[in-house]
């Protein structure tokens, strides 16, 4: 079963925690998100648009005292699948010098003008 969806997450704070009503802009879209910490390092770009493998742990609705209903889910993120950003993110100068660099080390070598201890 395959479905596209192209669901907007955003919510406003209709009622902030007293506490933080004075460093919330009600009128400011709030995202859910997701927080990983592992041994490496994602390489994400800004933005972008991203396809996972997940499990559902947990989802409840609740009805609050106004009549208005509240779904919530819990899902376990398990794999990246593919990621793609969502403007064409060019690369830097320095990671262009670096490439070239590279490219004739590698040249230099294939051609035997480079001994391996050199570099």
């Amino acid at each position: 079963m395959k479905h596209d969806m192209n669901i907007d997450l955003g919510y406003e704070l209709s009622h902030p925690e007293p506490h933080m009503a004075s460093q919330v802009n009600t009128k400011e879209k709030m995202y859910p998100s997701f927080t990983y910490e592992g041994e490496e390092a994602l390489d994400l770009p800004d933005d972008g648009i991203m396809v996972v493998e997940f499990h559902t742990r947990r989802e409840s609705t609740t009805t609050e005292e106004d009549g208005d209903k509240q779904y919530s889910c819990t899902v376990e993120v398990r794999k990246i699948k593919h990621v793609e950003p969502l403007k064409d993110e060019q690369p830097t100068k320095p990671y262009k010098d670096a490439e070239e660099a590279l490219d004739k080390l590698a040249r230099a070598k294939s051609n035997g003008s480079v001994k391996s201890d050199e570099y």
